[in-house]
């Protein structure tokens, strides 16, 4: 993944660089670092994938919630 597929995938999900920055623990600067750099991490593609997995369980969870 380059960083403008990266952009892209935040898009999709909804997030800005400050919330993903947030959520890895990670600094903005670090984040918006990779561009300059031209390489991500090897892990940001499974924790998009697990990211896109969990906001799907969230949404069945909350919308079961009711009749448990």
């Amino acid at each position: 993944m380059n960083y403008e597929e990266f952009e892209k995938e935040l898009e999709r999900v909804d997030l800005s660089k400050k919330e993903f920055a947030l959520m890895v623990d990670m600094s903005y600067a670090s984040v918006t670092n990779w561009k300059q750099k031209e390489a991500l991490p090897s892990w940001i593609i499974s924790w998009f994938a697990n990211y896109k997995k969990a906001r799907i369980l969230d949404q069945i969870s909350h919308s079961i919630k009711p009749y448990l």
